[in-house]
């Protein structure tokens, strides 16, 4: 889990936004995990992506 990976020190990089379509399937495929942040597929504004992510990981890291 991305919390517990972040919680034990390790370093993670985080793709957000790139415009209308998301990433190009290029580098979508090099990445070993996938991080839905809405959990059901919709697409957020970049500034709502970056703004959302840290709350929502906050949140998670209070349920583990």
């Amino acid at each position: 889990m991305l919390v517990r990976q972040i919680d034990g020190g390790e370093s993670v990089l985080l793709l957000v936004g790139l415009g209308p379509h998301g990433l190009p399937k290029k580098i979508f495929d090099i990445g070993q995990h996938h991080l839905d942040i809405t959990e059901k597929g919709l697409s957020l504004e970049t500034c709502t992506a970056m703004g959302i992510i840290p709350a929502v990981l906050s949140s998670i890291n209070r349920k583990v």
